[in-house]
C-alpha cells in the first residue's frame, strides 16, 4: 500500500542544502533577455548596434571578461569589428537565449567568431552543421548553468559590480541587472525610475543581513544552505519581501521536512502570514495524518474554535475511530470550559457520532456532562442512536456525519473465477472455509505507486461467486446474484443465486438482504433514484430473462417493475446523467444495440454501437460520456473501445485495450477507467492485469496486477475508512 509519509524533497540534502538545478539559471537567463530587449540597464554597445550588459557578456565569454577588466580594450574591439555584424548578432542572441541558428551562408562566420569568443558549443555545432546536419536551430542546455557559475565567480571577485546592498551594516557587492533579473522587487527598484537607479549603495530596511546574504547567494549560485528552522524562517521572510519565488519555494520545501506535532502550527502561521498555500496544505496533511498525537499537544489546545473545526470537519482526518475525534474536542473544550462551552454544539456537529458503536455512545459520549446539558449536543446523540436503530433505514439517514472519513476511493473486487491451475487451491480453501470469498481492496490514488500497492482482504459476505453484480449507493456496497464458483467444475447443486448483501464500510460489516425474486447471473445492477434495479440475466434454469426488479432499502424488499421488450443476458449497463443505459445483450445472438430503460417509460433505442459485443463492460465518465469496452465477438475476446456521447447519440472509436478482455471488472475514478482481470483472447483464460485508460490522453497503460487471474469478478470504487484501509498488519 502506498505510503502517506511526508518525505523530504529530493532537492534537499540532509544538511538542508538546496542542490543546484537548471530552474534558476534558465529563469534568470529568460529575464535577462527580457531586460535586454527592453533596453533596461544596458551599459555597453557592441559595434555601435547591440545594446547589452557587460556582466552578462563577461560571464558568457573569457574574451569579454578580459576585455571589460582591462583599461585598454582597443585590441578587443578591433578583433570583434573584423567579423560580420550578422555573426555578432547571432552570438548575442546565443548569449541571451542559449539558442544558435545556422545557415549555409552564416556558418563559417559564426564558426570563426565562436573561436574568438571561446564558445566550445558554437565551434563544435558549426563543425557538425558543415558535415551535413539537417537541423538549423541548436540549443545549448548547459549554457545557463555554466553562465551562472561564471557569474558567481565575478560577484565573489567584485568584478564589474555596480551596486552595494547595505543591510544591518553589512555590504554585499552585486550587479544591478542580475538583481533586477532575479525578481520583481529589484526589477522595480532599478528600472522603475526610483532614486536607487542612480545610487551606488542601496540600503534595505527591515531585513536581516543573514536573510539578504542567503538570497543573494542563491541568485548567484542557485545554491543555498538552510541551517535549521530559524534560519529558514529568516530566509523565507526575506525572500517574500524581495519577491524571489524560487527561494520561497525551497524554504517551504525545507520547512515541510521539519514538521512535527509541536512545531506544525508555527509553520502554519508562517504559511498564513506569507500566503503560502502549498506550505499550509502540507501542514494540514501532516495534521490529518497525525491527528491523535497532535491532539495531545498544547498546540492543539491553543487552536481557535474555527481552526479545530477546519480539522475535525475534514474527510482527510486519519483516525482509527471517531471516538478519538470526540475525545480531542472534549479535551479542547475543557481546557477553558467557561469560554469554550458555547462552541460545543458547533464542534460536536463535526464529530461523526453515528460512526461510533452504540456501546461507545453509551459509555463514552453520554457520560460527558455537557453532552446532555447542551440541547444541541443532546440532539446529535439522539441522531446517532436513531441511525443505529434500524439498519434498513440507514440509507435515508445519510448526512455529513454518516460519511466515511476517506481522502480517496478504493477499488474493491469481489469474487470471480480463477485460472484452471488455481482451481485446486480454491477448492481446498472452500473445503476448510479458511477464506470463503475473494474480496480485496486497493488504493489507486497514488498512481505512480500502483504497481507496488498490495491488495488487502476485507470481511467476506459468503460463498465465492462469479458473474454476479455490485453497485454503490449512499456509500454502501450492494452485492447480488451470480453463481457459486464451483459451477465451472459442473458441481452438482451449483445454481444461480438470488441472495443479496450490503457492505457497510463504516463498520466493515455485511448485512444479509432480502433475496431477489429471480435468481440471476450475467445481469446488471444499477442504482437509480434511490433504488437498485436488477436487469435481465440468466436464472437458475439457465433461461434468459426480460424481467426487471427494484429494491427499496427502507422496506428491504424487491418488486417486479416494467419488463424489457426482449430477453437479455451478458449485457453491460451503467447510469449516465440520471439515465440507465444498456448495450450489447445476447439471447440467441450478440448485438450492437444501445438503449435506455425507465421503469415508467420502458425502453428507448439509441443509435447502435459500431461493434456487436457481449460480456463487455460499460461505464460513464462524467455526465455526457459512456465507454463500451472489450467483450466478446463470436468466440474470441477483443479489445475495441467505443465512446458514446449521450448528447449527440453517436459512437466513436477510441484507443483499444492493450490486451483483449471479457468478463472483467470495471471501475471509474475521476478521469481514469480501470479494467481489472477478465478473460483474455483465444485462450479465454482469466488474467491478472489491471489496465488503466486516461480519458483526457486517450491512452491505456498497464498499472497493476490482481492477486491472481480472475474473470467474472465484480468491481467498484468506494470510500473505505482509515481503520479498514490500514488495519493492523495491512
Amino acid at each position: 500500500m502506498a505510503s502517506n509519509n511526508l518525505a523530504a524533497d529530493d532537492s534537499l540534502q540532509k544538511s538542508g542544502t538546496y542542490k543546484p538545478s537548471l530552474v534558476h539559471p534558465v529563469k534568470l537567463q529568460e529575464s535577462l533577455e527580457s531586460l535586454q530587449k527592453d533596453g533596461h540597464l544596458c551599459d555597453f554597445t557592441l559595434l555601435d548596434t547591440h545594446n547589452v550588459h557587460r556582466v552578462v557578456l563577461a560571464a558568457s565569454s573569457p574574451f569579454f571578461e578580459a576585455w571589460f577588466n582591462k583599461s585598454q580594450n582597443a585590441s578587443h574591439n578591433d578583433s570583434l569589428a573584423k567579423h560580420p555584424e550578422r555573426a555578432v548578432k547571432e552570438l548575442v542572441n546565443y548569449i541571451y537565449t542559449s539558442n544558435l541558428m545556422l545557415t549555409s551562408e552564416t556558418v563559417d562566420d559564426i564558426h570563426l567568431l565562436g573561436k574568438l569568443l571561446q564558445f566550445p558549443f558554437v565551434v563544435e555545432t558549426c563543425k557538425r552543421f558543415s558535415k551535413g546536419s539537417s537541423s538549423t536551430v541548436f540549443s545549448d542546455h548547459s549554457f545557463p548553468k555554466d553562465f551562472l557559475h561564471n557569474l558567481g565567480k565575478l560577484q565573489q571577485a567584485g568584478s564589474l559590480c555596480d551596486v552595494e546592498i547595505l543591510v544591518e551594516q553589512c555590504a554585499i557587492k552585486a550587479h544591478r541587472v542580475i538583481l533586477a533579473a532575479s525578481g520583481d522587487y529589484f526589477r522595480a527598484m532599478f528600472t522603475g525610475g526610483m532614486k536607487e537607479c542612480q545610487q551606488s549603495q542601496v540600503e534595505l530596511h527591515g531585513l536581516s543581513a543573514q536573510g539578504v546574504s542567503s538570497c543573494i547567494e542563491f541568485i548567484y549560485s542557485s545554491d543555498i544552505e538552510l541551517e535549521g528552522v530559524e534560519h529558514a524562517e529568516t530566509v523565507l521572510s526575506t525572500a517574500c519581501m524581495l519577491q524571489l519565488p524560487l527561494v520561497v519555494e525551497l524554504c517551504c520545501e525545507y520547512l515541510k521536512t521539519t514538521l512535527n506535532v509541536n512545531s506544525c502550527m508555527h509553520v502554519a502561521s508562517l504559511a498564513t502570514l506569507y500566503t503560502l498555500s502549498s506550505l499550509k496544505s502540507a501542514v494540514d496533511r501532516f495534521v490529518f495524518k497525525n491527528f491523535l498525537k497532535f491532539s495531545q499537544t498544547d498546540s492543539f489546545l491553543n487552536l481557535s474554535a474555527d481552526e479545530v473545526t477546519s480539522y475535525i470537519d475534514d474527510d482527510r482526518l486519519k483516525v482509527r475511530n471517531e471516538l478519538e475525534v470526540f475525545n480531542a474536542v472534549v479535551k479542547w473544550i475543557k481546557q477553558d470550559k467557561k469560554a469554550r462551552l458555547k462552541y460545543a454544539k458547533g464542534l460536536m456537529s463535526c464529530v461523526r457520532l453515528p460512526l461510533m458503536y452504540p456501546e461507545e455512545l453509551r459509555k463514552e459520549v453520554i457520560v460527558v456532562d455537557f453532552m446532555l446539558e447542551d440541547q444541541g449536543c443532546k440532539a446529535l446523540i439522539e441522531e446517532a442512536m436513531m441511525y443505529h436503530s434500524n439498519p434498513y433505514l440507514e440509507n435515508k439517514l445519510q448526512n455529513k456525519r454518516t460519511k466515511v472519513r476517506s481522502d480517496n476511493p478504493s477499488v474493491v473486487i469481489l469474487g470471480g473465477e480463477a485460472p484452471s491451475d488455481r482451481i485446486g487451491q480454491i477448492m481446498q480453501r472452500l473445503a476448510d472455509r479458511s477464506e470463503a470469498a475473494e474480496v480485496y481492496s486497493m488504493l489507486f490514488w497514488e498512481q505512480n505507486a500502483a504497481k507496488d500497492s498490495e491488495w488487502q482482504p476485507l470481511s467476506t459476505p459468503g460463498d465465492i461467486r462469479a458473474n454476479h453484480a455490485v453497485a454503490v449507493m449512499d456509500g454502501f456496497l450492494y452485492f447480488a446474484g451470480g453463481y457459486e464458483v464451483p459451477r465451472f467444475l459442473n458441481t452438482v447443486g451449483s445454481v444461480n443465486m438470488a441472495a443479496c448483501f450490503r457492505y457497510d464500510p463504516r463498520f466493515d460489516i455485511w448485512l444479509h438482504l432480502a433475496p431477489m425474486k429471480s435468481s440471476r447471473s450475467y445481469f446488471s445492477l444499477l442504482p437509480w433514484k434511490g433504488r437498485l434495479y436488477a436487469i435481465g440475466g440468466s436464472n437458475d434454469r439457465l433461461r434468459t430473462l426480460s424481467s426487471v426488479e427494484a429494491y427499496t432499502t427502507e422496506v428491504d424488499s424487491w418488486e417486479l417493475v416494467r419488463s424489457l421488450e426482449e430477453m437479455i443476458c451478458y449485457q453491460a449497463a451503467c447510469v449516465c446523467n440520471g439515465t440507465m443505459y444498456i448495450s450489447g445483450y445476447n439471447d440467441d445472438e450478440f448485438t450492437n444495440h444501445m438503449f435506455t430503460y425507465d421503469p415508467t417509460d420502458g425502453v428507448t433505442y439509441r443509435n447502435p454501437m459500431q461493434y456487436a459485443r457481449f460480456l463487455h463492460s460499460m461505464c460513464a465518465v462524467g455526465s455526457t460520456t459512456i465507454l463500451t469496452i472489450g467483450g466478446r465477438a463470436q468466440d474470441d475476446s477483443f479489445n475495441q473501445v467505443e465512446l458514446y456521447d449521450v448528447t449527440t447519440d453517436t459512437c466513436t472509436m477510441v484507443a483499444p485495450l492493450l490486451q483483449p478482455r471479457s468478463l472483467m471488472g470495471t471501475v471509474v475514478i475521476g478521469n481514469k477507467v480501470y479494467i481489472l482481470g477478465g478473460n483474455n483472447g483465444e485462450e479465454n483464460e482469466p488474467t491478472d492485469s489491471v489496465q488503466c485508460y486516461n480519458v483526457d490522453k486517450n491512452e491505456w497503460k498497464l498499472v497493476s496486477r490482481l492477486p491472481h487471474g480472475l474473470s467474472g469478478l465484480a468491481a467498484c470504487a468506494i470510500h473505505l475508512p482509515w481503520k479498514v484501509r490500514y488495519k493492523e498488519g495491512n
